[in-house]
């Protein structure tokens, strides 16, 4: 049996996907206009904060973040190296980067002190339609449930969810094991035993390049120390 949610008719602000950018946005959002609390909806199919950054981050082995701890979710820029103070070990050299456990816990204590918890509305957004008006023009928003909803204004804080698939792949016309040609966004590094075998990589973007570096050091059997101080290298 599906329960309907109960949503307002109409909302200030809209915003759409519960990662990084969408947390960093609302949080600074509350802090420069308090009054906004009760006026936007956050809409993300998983109905979790960062449900989809802990996945990819997990499934590619990602020992540590690439920007430095000064960038994160909280208004305060020192915030994550407060957070840090107990675990200094997980802030990697040379611009202290945050590892990866340090930066979702911390992400965890931020959701907690602003109160945004309950925030993330576990429904998809299948449509936007503009509602064009010389005074008041506004969106429609289309749900997954059949619902809509009115927002006077609408963020897409989304990544690029659609694969792309070059047009040689179509092409092939010799059978091959499929899981052998694979996206990176479908890829799970700890369900792979890559020991020996010989890898190719087409793209040359973030997750190419973290796969690449997660490839190497899966067939020469390292440490994920020792990935991290190549990853730096390679920079």
């Amino acid at each position: 049996m599906q329960f309907t949610i109960a949503l307002p008719e109409t909302i200030d602000l809209a915003i759409i996907g519960a990662g990084p950018h969408a947390l960093t946005l609302t949080t600074h959002l509350l802090q420069k206009r308090q009054s906004i609390r009760g006026k936007f909806s956050i809409f993300d199919p998983s109905g979790r904060w960062m449900s989809r950054w802990k996945q990819q981050f997990a499934a590619l082995e990602i020992p540590h973040l690439r920007s430095p701890a000064v960038h994160h979710p909280d208004p305060n820029p020192f915030a994550l190296r407060k957070f840090a103070e107990s675990r200094p070990n997980e802030l990697f050299p040379p611009y202290d980067l945050p590892g990866t456990q340090l930066f979702e816990d911390f992400c965890q204590d931020v959701i907690r002190v602003w109160q945004l918890q309950e925030q993330v509305i576990p429904l998809a957004v299948k449509s936007i339609e503009p509602l064009p008006h010389h005074l008041r023009p506004r969106f429609r928003l289309c749900l997954q449930d059949g619902q809509e909803v009115i927002a006077r204004r609408v963020v897409l804080a989304t990544s690029s969810a659609q694969i792309q698939i070059p047009d040689w792949v179509n092409q092939i016309q010799t059978a091959y094991p499929q899981d052998r040609l694979s996206h990176s966004q479908t890829i799970d590094l700890r369900k792979l035993q890559l020991m020996g075998k010989k890898v190719l990589i087409v793209g040359g973007r973030l997750d190419e390049w973290t796969f690449g570096i997660r490839c190497y050091f899966s067939r020469c059997d390292d440490s994920a120390d020792d990935a991290a101080a190549v990853s730096r290298k390679v920079i």
